[in-house]
């Protein structure tokens, strides 16, 4: 986990200088007037005490060679069903150029058009290169949907019938949705900060689903705070790069791991060349999903192939 990006979002409430330089994407409206200084504090504070008590997840992004197909993605997300594994979790999420930070929860709430709970989530991106956080102190709702559950009308709001999303907590209705004349949000900026929220709840889902393609390790470190902390005084980067880390469990799509080892004996890799075989999905005769095991496949005789998978964001 970055340890330094969650030592400034449970800090950072402390420090006005930082809750001043917090940017906002597009779709937070700028011409209204400022929330004053106070209520700022007292928003981060808030946060910063429910993410020292969540169950914490780390996705590690960084430097990964290959992912999910479209197609994969596809038949392994239409038979999941999605959910928290704890009511309340924090799940940081890192590339090479952002740290997304995701406050999730779920407290049993349920809509009319679906049988799953709402999940309610908040999002905070940490952007690499300008070193700066992004917010619109905003809440969403969100539910997963199965089609054949769906009413007609809300077959119309929903993208793909895939999953429905609203506005959950906005100070004084800060966020720009442009409705259209069946009420669904198009700002652009909104959907896509929305789609991000739900793109990597639905990555953790499917990482702690399928272990067959996760490398997983709980790191030990500092259990849950549910009695706050001690404050600090000096909030610079290399006083927060030695506060103690959480313990958490670190998450990893790996779809190599370790070859199974050997020439595949069958008719087809006769006429191969050497090459790898990354894991891929497989529908048994129960109709049950897996993944296939990583090998090698072909002969070093008729040649070697090397693949290079481009990372789908």
């Amino acid at each position: 986990m970055n340890n330094l990006v969650l030592q400034q979002l449970i800090h950072g409430y402390q420090d006005d200088q930082w809750i001043m330089q917090m940017g906002a994407p597009q779709h937070y409206d700028h011409t209204k007037s400022d929330l004053p200084m106070k209520n700022k504090r007292e928003y981060f504070h808030r946060m910063s005490k429910r993410i020292q008590q969540a169950m914490k997840f780390y996705i590690d992004g960084r430097d990964q060679k290959d992912n999910l197909t479209p197609t994969e993605m596809e038949k392994v997300v239409e038979d999941l069903k999605i959910y928290l594994p704890y009511k309340s979790c924090f799940v940081q999420q890192e590339t090479n150029e952002y740290v997304i930070n995701l406050l999730v929860s779920d407290l049993g709430d349920k809509t009319e058009d679906t049988d799953q709970d709402v999940i309610t989530a908040t999002m905070i991106i940490y952007m690499k290169q300008g070193k700066y956080f992004a917010h619109d102190l905003t809440s969403y709702g969100y539910t997963y949907h199965d089609e054949n559950q769906m009413s007609p009308y809300l077959k119309r709001l929903v993208n793909k019938s895939d999953y429905t999303y609203w506005i959950k907590g906005c100070p004084e209705d800060r966020i720009i949705t442009n409705p259209d004349s069946d009420g669904r949000y198009t700002n652009q900026s909104l959907e896509d900060w929305t789609a991000k929220i739900s793109e990597v709840i639905v990555q953790l889902n499917v990482l702690l689903t399928y272990p067959e393609i996760t490398d997983s390790k709980d790191v030990l470190g500092r259990p849950n705070n549910t009695h706050g902390h001690t404050q600090i005084k000096n909030l610079k980067d290399s006083t927060l790069r030695t506060r103690p880390k959480y313990q958490h469990k670190t998450l990893k799509l790996n779809m190599y791991g370790e070859p199974s080892g050997g020439e595949s004996k069958g008719k087809r890799s006769e006429g191969t060349a050497f090459h790898s075989v990354r894991k891929h999905i497989r529908k048994l005769a129960s109709g049950k999903k897996t993944f296939v095991k990583a090998h090698f496949r072909g002969s070093k005789d008729i040649g070697v192939l090397t693949k290079d998978y481009e990372i789908l964001s």
